[in-house]
Formats: C-alpha cells, structure tokens, sequence
C-alpha cells in the first residue's frame, strides 16, 4: 500500500494535499489575503502591509417587543447611525416599520439591501443567531430571535397526582385517607402482624368508634388520600360493618349517571347548532407566539393547538382550561383572543377582581404592543363616562 502511495499510483494528486507552513506562506504572498485575529501579534508567517483594527460588539435577539427595540434605537441617536432591523417574516417586518415611523423614526421597508445610509432605520425579513454594531462605522442591525437559554423561563414538572398513593412515604400518621371498601379513615401508621405465622407489614386505619382495620400493604392499591371538603378541619369517618359508604357510592353514581345524561343531551344541541369558524393561524399570529419571551411547557403548546382548533370548527368551543398558578394559562388565554381579534372578532378577558383585571390589562397591552388591536379596561377604576364609552 505504502510503495503504490508512493509510486502515486494511490490517491494520485493527494501528495499537494497538505502544505507546510513555507509553502503555504508563499501561496498567501502570491494573492491578496486577510488575516482575522481577536488580538495582533508578530507569530505570522508573512510580513503584513497593514493592521487595521476593527471593533465590534455583539447585540442581543430581540424578543419581539417593540418598545424595547425603540428604546434602544433612541438611546444610540438611530439619527446618527445606519440601523437595520430583520424583523423575521415579511409580513413582521411590514408592521413594524409602520409602527416605528408611527413613533417618529424614520423607517422604511425593504425586501433587500445594498446601502445602509445613516439616519435611516431599515427593516428588512429574515432573522441571524444575534445582532452586532460597529461603532466606528456608526451601523447596528437588530435581528428577531429565540431568547438566549440563560434567559428562558425553566420548565416546571407537573404536579402529581395528589389522590394516588404510590407508596407508604407519601402517607402521613393522622392524614385522613380513603378505602374503596370501607370508606374515610384516619392513617394510623404501619404496624407488623404475625397472622397464621407469617410476620407482614399492614397499615392501620381507625374510623369511627374506634373501629380499626388492617390493611396488607400489598394491597396500597385500594388506599387514597382523600380530597373532599374540610369543615372546620374535621371529617367525618364511616363506621366498619354499616351500610353507610355502600349507600353513599350508590347515590354518587345514581348522580353521575343522571348528569352523564343531562351532558348528552346538551352536548348533542351544541353539536348541532351552527357558530363562527374562525381562520387558520396567519403570519401575524406565529408572530405573535415567536414573541413569548419564555419556553412554552409540552402542556402549553398542546392546549394553544387544541383551542384554536375548535375555533377554526363550525361547532360552538365549550372548552375548560385548568392549571396551577404560574403553568401559563393567560399566556394561551393571550394567544385565542389574538386569534379572535384577527378576524376582526371582539373579545373579552373577565377577571373576579379589579386588581388582577389591571394587571391582565397591562399584560396585554404589552404582548399586544405592535399590532393594530385597540386594549381597553371595564371595570370601577375608570369613570361613568369610559364605562359608557
């Protein structure tokens, strides 16, 4: 192998492959070459005819928020700079350029670019990893992006389900609980039996008159936690041996099946009456969510998919969204009235006090910042007169 290789019968035209540092010294001289360095420093093969230096720095995504994007272009004096702006979609870009010279900056559309002069902002589409300025040459450019990973929101894990009993670490002594048999009890911890000589673990559950049962803990399976109403922090226990709980079960599936029916029978008129669908999802709409500035949860994303799907259906949405504090639900609240309003539909945001309906209020006009929706607030905050209007 290593006599064809030399021979150049092997890999002919592969011994030019590679140069050394003198023959690639003399390639360089031989045409016009830039060499880019963070530093300069004197361990270059060849002799350089000039060292210009070049500064620049790196400029973060923007997120979507017009008037952060306006803030900074005021605070570089955009009248003494070149400032472009890639601003995604077209459609993105179209808007926002409006917007700026609706704010007293002097902006303008443009599909592609050859000069920037200064005192002009420039939209364009299109989006880069980050933006950069030179402030030498008195230019920035701005690109729309993902927000940087240090900065997303973390996603949280959902919380358990907390009726499950999954083992005895989650049980607590004194922590009510409930046997599918033998109803609501009082955990009374673990205790060891001999039955028939055989040394087992089982868990002890008192109820009412001291009646006390043993529950093998193979047998975790049948026990809860329970997750009724507490008056006054005492529940009442069922007695062993009565016919209470069995009655009880009774009556609650009797009432589970009779607003099963009554479900069916409303179900099947909704399903027959005729409401408005609305379009699909526009440019202004993923941009619109491209400007969330966090992480959306797998949750999230699913509920926005599912509600704007039964928007876009004939059949009226009858939709009920539930999560805990914090796990994003105005968010995909935000993103179906954005929908609605892009239809030229009216929507309605009710909130139970007047101090959330303010903070939603500021919520929204600030995720509604640069599209033409006009945001109001009802509620006793304002006057006779703006409630009337």
């Amino acid at each position: 192998m290593l006599a064809l290789f030399e021979d150049g019968v092997l890999c002919r035209g592969l011994e030019r492959f590679s140069l050394d540092a003198s023959a690639a010294a003399q390639r360089l001289l031989s045409g016009a070459a830039v060499f880019l360095d963070a530093f300069s420093h004197s361990s270059y093969h060849t002799g350089l005819s000039a060292l210009v230096t070049v500064n620049a720095r790196q400029t973060s995504p923007w997120s979507g928020q017009s008037a952060a994007l306006i803030e900074d272009l005021n605070e570089i004096g955009w009248q003494d700079y070149a400032a472009v702006i890639l601003a995604g979609t077209a459609r993105g870009a179209e808007n926002l350029a409006g917007l700026l010279c609706e704010k007293g900056i002097s902006a303008e559309y443009r599909d592609t670019l050859d000069r920037a002069e200064p005192g002009r902002v420039y939209v364009l589409p299109g989006m880069l990893s980050a933006g950069f300025e030179y402030p030498d040459e008195h230019f920035i450019l701005y690109t729309h992006g993902a927000v940087p990973a240090g900065l997303r929101k973390p996603r949280r894990r959902a919380p358990k389900d907390s009726k499950a009993v999954c083992s005895l670490a989650e049980l607590s002594v004194g922590e009510y609980v409930v046997h599918t048999v033998h109803g609501v009890g009082i955990y009374q911890g673990i205790h060891k039996m001999d039955v028939q000589g055989v040394l087992k673990d089982y868990i002890k559950i008192e109820y009412a008159k001291g009646d006390v049962l043993y529950v093998p803990v193979t047998q975790l399976d049948l026990v809860a936690k329970y997750i009724g109403p507490r008056e006054n922090t005492r529940v009442k226990l069922s007695r062993l041996g009565s016919k209470e709980w069995q009655n009880a079960k009774r009556r609650v599936k009797a009432a589970a099946k009779e607003m099963a029916k009554e479900l069916i029978e409303l179900y099947s008129k909704r399903m027959q009456a005729e409401g408005y669908a609305f379009s699909g999802d526009s440019e202004w709409q993923h941009d619109f969510e491209s400007g969330f500035p966090y992480e959306e949860t797998e949750d999230q994303l699913r509920c926005c998919d599912e509600i704007k799907h039964d928007m876009e259906r004939t059949a009226p949405m009858d939709r009920l969204l539930c999560g805990d504090v914090g796990f994003g639900k105005t968010e995909v609240a935000l993103r179906a009235a954005f929908k609605c309003v892009s239809d030229s539909k009216q929507c309605a945001l009710l909130c139970p006090t007047t101090i959330l309906a303010w903070q939603h209020y500021q919520t929204v006009l600030s995720r509604f910042d640069g599209y033409p929706i006009r945001v109001e607030l009802l509620s006793r905050f304002r006057t006779a007169a703006q409630q009337r209007e």
